[in-house]
């Protein structure tokens, strides 16, 4: 009897520590694996770019008579009018990002077509003036959300214009001048990157020429002052040289 006992005892014994371990094999959880997070791609803006631009400029051109070779006679005020039309062209530019920030250089000529005439408040004239040429040399500063670009710029303008007066009823000597004039110019603009190396944006820009006196051809020379200012308003294509995006980590 005493053996079935202490037999009974061993194989309780056997059994519950089998258990146990069993139950602990069960209850034990498998060790986790950290998985490294996905890297997002960003947009770089870093590199040199060249572009095409087109768009539409207005403006503003005010004319005074001041005098003639012959000695002052002025100044009289001749009048106002606004100055309209197409232009075209292209540019190329440097930009550098640092963090969120970008950093730049641009030149950009255009070819322009923006005129407009008005009869003078002094004298029996139409006058018209023209800006048929205009380049930009600007810094820029921007803010990068990924593949879009905020930006401002500013810096220097230069214009060339041509001018003329020419009898409105009565017969008269017209006159001429062709000329070219600097000035400064601030604006800003967006730009989207739709791949690696091409982007798209939109820009204004205000261009003040200031006020210079004039000469213009003709037997008399007469002098006008003419102030000016253009209002540019574009659409840019660039092409970014540079490599692909990288990643944020």
């Amino acid at each position: 009897m005493s053996r079935l006992v202490l037999l009974g005892t061993v194989a309780f014994c056997v059994v519950s520590a089998c258990g146990t371990q069993a139950a602990d094999l069960r209850s034990a959880s498998p060790p986790i694996i950290a998985t490294p997070a996905l890297v997002q791609p960003a947009f770089n803006w870093t590199g040199y770019y060249v572009g095409a631009n087109a768009g539409y400029g207005w403006g503003h051109a005010c004319w005074t008579y001041v005098g003639t070779n012959l000695g002052p006679a002025g100044p009289l005020d001749e009048g106002c009018h606004d100055t309209g039309g197409a232009l075209v062209g292209g540019h190329f530019g440097y930009n550098w990002q640092a963090g969120l920030f970008v950093f730049g250089l641009e030149a950009q000529g255009d070819w322009a077509n923006l005129k407009g005439s008005s009869l003078s408040l002094a004298f029996d004239d139409v006058n018209r003036t023209r800006v048929d040429a205009l380049g930009l040399f600007t810094g820029k500063v921007g803010f990068a959300a990924n593949n879009v670009l905020y930006y401002v710029k500013g810096g220097g303008a230069v214009a060339h214009n041509k001018a003329d007066f020419y009898a409105a009823t009565l017969p008269g000597l017209p006159g001429s001048a062709s000329y070219t004039r600097w000035g400064w110019v601030f604006g800003g603009g967006l730009e989207f990157g739709f791949t690696p190396n091409w982007s798209f944006g939109v820009e204004y820009d205000y261009v003040g020429l200031g006020s210079r006196h004039e000469q213009f051809s003709g037997s008399t020379n007469p002098v006008d002052d003419i102030k000016q200012n253009l209002h540019l308003f574009t659409g840019r294509l660039n092409y970014r040289f540079g490599g692909p995006t990288t990643g944020l980590y």
